[in-house]
């Protein structure tokens, strides 16, 4: 947060500010589709036609240039990461019995629940109930409704003809011998003789389920009957949470139907992952439901940069282009963009059918770091870390090919009306009462001073398959200083935001231009660098090896990925403008809790900081409590906990190797402290635990003795 954010006013001049305008020509290296409309025709790919003005010539919107412009500035300016989809992914991984998922379904067993909201207590309300599996040509015979197990078919059009509020099917329970998944015949139980018998059951349905088109209709055509419900409904500890991950991690579009029209008595009808001790863990409309993960997209930023949704903090980003907020912390853009206007008449043609997918956040690989070493994946959980902003290299050629399984697929592909390479278009931009620190900042971003004169942006559609790379050229400042000053020459003013940045990069041995947010940013924008790599998308079928991505390169050599800790705190915050905008709008209370958060962040900057400066002993014993803190292992530190060999070796680096004497003392103490940390709490009814126990004091006791703690 610039130190001069609390004085940014459209109509309050700065003494050292500058008002004018930047003309530019921008011109581009690839096929370029800045798209305005699409047009959809059955049958045939979608096209995505280029913007047009009202005499119909190809331009490119103001509002697509600027933001480009922003998306830079945010990256170069360490800005708040926030313009981010708050999604709370879950995983169903059944790929094999090792996994978290398959050892959990066989420490449990599968309930069938009816859960029904109650107005009065606001509580969701379980209602046990018993079930059985229902064939569908069972099914079909007694409704004459079609059940196929059809890809095509969803659960919602399924209710649609079967809704849960029809009139329960009798039936009796039965058998079905069928061949099984070995080659050998086995028999399951079902409903059977649908429409005669004494149990009464409502028509449960599930997805899809996949496989050889001989079982579909056979062993895996089936969908459930829930019958036979308790009579009194009960009340989970933790029922409210299940139930609302429940309709976080299923198809919105199911959750709204069953929202709309459950049972009018019963309710939504579930399945649930019960614990040997009758604790529900999960809930889903199928057997084995989805789990949600341990934090949401949120929670990580907010892990990584506590203030990126406090409206009361304001990066370069926003200072410059404005923010939307609500209670008067809105910011008008201080800068303005016209179209740019193509200089010749261009021919435009439609490219060969191409597919615009974008990476989705629920591939682990591409949005958390992942350590090259381990053989897991990292997941959304308290210790992750996100990588970083999503950026396209940039490609010297368009790539069009489609792989061969999704030639045919033509109702996710799109041809893009593209204007060849090496064309020119004029634009304009309007600034006022910038700084000359945010002039500089604007600068920079519209030029990506890089080392070579290959550095470009990313603009429009296509851009994953290598079209819209373009650069700005013969940029013409015009203007002046609200005090008459002169404009900087470009040249200054790259300089100058070089400068400013580097008193803002917290590393005393490296300048900001060598950190890994800008050589990633610039080693992405360079043509020449990309050429000949591998950036096509990664084949599903490939998805089992991957461990994350490989790390990005700048001519052959590997671009590091790790960061000093950002140590900011801004000088402005709740000062002029601000300070009177936050009172008014919470009090002092809402103040203290902004100072709060800052206070907190720092405090943790600073362990970051000291984390970076530790020795090997200190390192590794503070990346173990950052572990045990707000985590399950917490709670394992009762048990015969897995870090216990990691204490272990902190203790012997401190004693061989030295470290800091406050962590030493830090680790003595909790390892000593039997009331929070199990290590010395061994069962002396065992003959070779009273000798581990008297290893583990002689090495807490060497430690001790070292650092001189008593």
């Amino acid at each position: 947060m610039p130190d001069w954010a609390h004085l940014v006013s459209h109509d309050v001049p700065f003494a050292d500010g500058y008002s004018g305008s930047i003309e530019y020509t921008l011109t581009n290296a690839t096929p370029l589709c800045v798209g305005a409309e699409q047009q959809a025709a059955d049958g045939k790919p979608t096209q995505v036609l280029w913007a047009r003005d009202p005499k119909g010539n190809p331009v490119i919107p103001g509002s697509s240039i600027k933001g480009m412009l922003r998306s830079v500035l945010e990256i170069a300016s360490f800005g708040k990461f926030q313009t981010v989809d708050n999604q709370h992914f879950s995983y169903r991984d059944i790929s094999s019995s090792d996994t978290v998922y398959a050892k959990e379904l066989h420490e449990t067993e599968v309930v069938a629940y009816w859960v029904k909201y109650d107005e009065k207590q606001q509580v969701w309300q379980f209602r046990k109930s018993q079930w059985l599996p229902v064939f569908n040509d069972d099914l079909t015979k007694f409704t004459q409704q079609s059940f196929k197990n059809d890809p095509g078919v969803t659960v919602k059009q399924k209710y649609q003809k079967w809704p849960l509020a029809s009139k329960a099917i009798p039936f009796t329970p039965g058998n079905r011998t069928m061949m099984g998944t070995r080659g050998k015949p086995v028999t399951v139980a079902c409903a059977s003789s649908l429409g005669q018998g004494d149990l009464m059951g409502y028509p449960v349905f599930t997805g899809f389920r996949p496989g050889k088109k001989e079982v579909r209709d056979g062993r895996l055509g089936f969908n459930y009957l829930f019958h036979s419900s308790d009579d009194t409904a009960q009340v989970f500890e933790h029922g409210t949470k299940l139930v609302n991950r429940l309709f976080e991690n299923h198809n919105e579009e199911l959750v709204q139907y069953f929202k709309q029209n459950p049972h009018p008595e019963l309710g939504i009808p579930v399945f649930a992952r019960k614990t040997k001790k009758g604790e529900l863990i999960a809930l889903g409309f199928a057997k084995m439901p989805r789990k949600l993960y341990e934090k949401s997209v949120h929670e990580l930023v907010l892990a990584r940069q506590k203030l990126a949704q406090s409206q009361h903090i304001f990066d370069m980003a926003e200072l410059i282009f404005g923010t939307l907020r609500e209670f008067g912390f809105s910011l008008k853009s201080r800068v303005a963009f016209s179209d740019a206007v193509c200089r010749q008449k261009t021919a435009l043609s439609f490219s060969k059918p191409v597919i615009l997918s974008q990476p989705k956040a629920s591939f682990l690989a591409a949005y958390l770091e992942q350590e090259p070493a381990s053989t897991l994946l990292t997941t959304y959980q308290s210790q992750a870390r996100l990588k970083g902003w999503k950026r396209y290299p940039v490609k010297p050629e368009m790539d069009t090919d489609i792989p061969a399984d999704l030639q045919n697929k033509v109702n996710v592909q799109s041809q893009l009306e593209l204007m060849a390479p090496k064309a020119e278009f004029s634009g304009k931009l309007v600034f006022h009462n910038l700084k000359k620190e945010e002039l500089a900042a604007l600068i920079w971003a519209l030029q990506l001073p890089a080392d070579s004169e290959l550095a470009y942006h990313s603009l429009g559609h296509g851009k994953p398959l290598g079209a819209g790379a373009v650069r700005f050229h013969q940029l013409q400042l015009q203007g002046r200083g609200n005090q008459s000053q002169p404009l900087p020459s470009v040249d200054e003013l790259i300089a100058l935001f070089t400068e400013h940045m580097d008193q803002a990069y917290p590393s005393d041995e490296h300048s900001w231009r060598v950190s890994p947010q800008i050589t990633h940013l610039l080693a992405m924008a360079d043509l020449k660098n990309n050429a000949g790599k591998n950036l096509s998308y990664m084949a599903l079928a490939d998805y089992k090896n991957c461990r994350g991505l490989p790390d990005f390169k700048k001519q052959d050599q590997v671009l590091s990925r790790k960061s000093p800790a950002m140590a900011t705190q801004p000088k402005a915050f709740a000062a002029g403008r601000l300070a009177d905008l936050i009172k008014a709008v919470g009090g002092e209370s809402e103040l203290a809790v902004s100072e709060k958060l800052l206070l907190q962040q720092r405090q943790e900057q600073e362990a970051q900081a000291q984390l970076a400066n530790a020795s090997e002993a200190g390192r590794l014993f503070m990346e173990l409590k950052a572990k045990m803190e707000g985590s399950e292992l917490q709670k394992d530190l009762m048990k015969q906990n897995p870090l216990f060999p990691d204490l272990e070796k902190s203790m012997r680096l401190f004693i061989d190797e030295g470290g800091e004497d406050m962590l030493a003392k830090e680790l003595v103490l909790l390892v000593r402290n039997t009331a929070k940390c199990n290590y010395l709490n061994l069962s002396l009814k065992k003959k070779e635990n009273k000798q581990k126990l008297n290893e583990r004091n002689a090495l807490i006791n060497a430690l001790a003795a070292k650092y001189g703690i008593t």
